[in-house]
């Protein structure tokens, strides 16, 4: 996913989440991901967060119906 110009941004910041890896132990699936956080300061395109997240859900969940 491309990162939009300043001038298509429909917001002040834009998120980007990347690269999920999820890992199954037992019940449970450990899902680690790249969370990036942008946002133009005086014209010029500004990496605010690169950060590594960790979700741990439940096996059970990938299973469940609405």
């Amino acid at each position: 996913m491309a990162i939009p110009t300043e001038r298509k941004m429909h917001a002040e910041e834009f998120h980007m989440y990347r690269a999920p890896r999820i890992h199954f132990v037992g019940q449970r699936a450990f899902v680690r991901y790249t969370h990036r956080r942008y946002q133009y300061i005086d014209g010029k395109l500004k990496r605010l967060r690169n950060q590594t997240r960790l979700r741990v859900i439940p096996t059970d969940w990938f299973y469940e119906r609405n």
